[in-house]
Formats: structure tokens, sequence, C-alpha cells
């Protein structure tokens, strides 16, 4: 009878503890180098990827750097401790900052060779929350994981002398550093 009375009172405690573990999938990725480098048209309402050597106005002028970060592991939550939220997805080897380097007069205080990172807002993997640039921060929104494994730079200070231009650019991770140069782009006067 015992027995009894105490099997409604598990099927109680076994209720609540299911009802608030979560189904979520958390993902840990490790950089491990460059995949590829896009430029980006910010001029419209969306911001476009465009081929090497096109024209794209000097106060639109962005960047995008595809990381190479494989899925180093998937666990699922097995507590209730923070609740229900969202799955992580983080990296094991995180970003310490961006060097962004003209190889191309870019303005008189800036020749070839100069350190532009100042003139750059940037959308970085582990700091969406801090993303300062609109159009990156409703990219990374729209659902496609890939985007969280990507570094977006917008350089918000146009050029003060139009045409080819080529930038390069150091990753400074804890462990590491990764370093490549953009193909060229046409940075036409501002608007």
């Amino acid at each position: 009878m015992k027995t009894l009375r105490l099997f409604p009172l598990y099927l109680l405690v076994s209720l609540f503890l299911s009802s608030c573990c979560c189904d979520e999938y958390n993902h840990e990725y490790r950089i491990e180098g460059i995949t590829s480098i896009d430029h980006i048209d910010n001029s419209d309402a969306y911001f476009q990827f465009v081929d090497a050597g096109s024209e794209i106005p000097a106060t639109a002028y962005g960047i995008r750097i595809k990381l190479n970060s494989p899925l180093k592991r998937v666990w699922q939550e097995d507590d209730c401790s923070d609740g229900c939220e969202d799955h992580y997805h983080y990296f094991t080897n995180k970003i310490d900052s961006v060097e962004l380097i003209t190889l191309n007069d870019y303005d008189s205080s800036h020749l070839a060779g100069s350190d532009v990172s100042g003139y750059a807002k940037y959308a970085i993997p582990d700091n969406f929350n801090d993303v300062n640039w609109p159009k990156a921060k409703d990219y990374y929104n729209t659902g496609k994981s890939f985007i969280k494994k990507d570094i977006f730079m917008l350089l918000y200070t146009p050029t003060e002398y139009p045409g080819m231009h080529q930038f390069a650019f150091n990753i400074y991770l804890r462990d590491t550093v990764y370093s490549d140069t953009t193909t060229l782009v046409q940075l036409t006067s501002a608007q």
C-alpha cells in the first residue's frame, strides 16, 4: 500500500525534473585558419558579397573573413541550472584582436602599411551581442549557423584616395596568429 501512495509522488517528481531539462545541444569549435575572404558592398538595404575588382563606394566597403573552425564536440545540456535557453556555439580558442593593414595609401595619416583597424566596425564570433554594425547583426540573426564562424569588418571612414585597394589582416588568438590578404577592390569616391 505504501508503494501505491509513493508512486504518484515519484511520477510528479520525475515529470518536474524531465520538464526542466533541455533538448538543446552545445557546439564547441576550434579556429584552425581562414577558409576565404569576401568583399562586401554595404551601400544597399542589405549588404552584398561582390567579386574581386568590383567597384564599391568608399563609404560602404566591408570584408567577411570565413574561419576554418571545425566542430570539435557536441553535448546535450543535462541539468536545469540555467533554464532552457538557446544552445551555445563557442570557440575553444577565442579571438583576442584583429588588425587591419592597408596595402595602399588610405589617407594622409595612413599610408601603405599602416594599421587602419581603428576605422573599422567589427562583428566577431563570441561577441554577437556587441555587434555595432546593424546589417551584420541582422545577417547573424538569419539563423544561418555558419555565420557565427565569420568575422565581419566595415570600414566606416572612407579612403581619401579612390582607386584599387588591398588589405592585409592578422587575427590574434591566444595561441597563434592567422594572416591573409584580400584581393584587389575598386573603392570609388564618397558620394
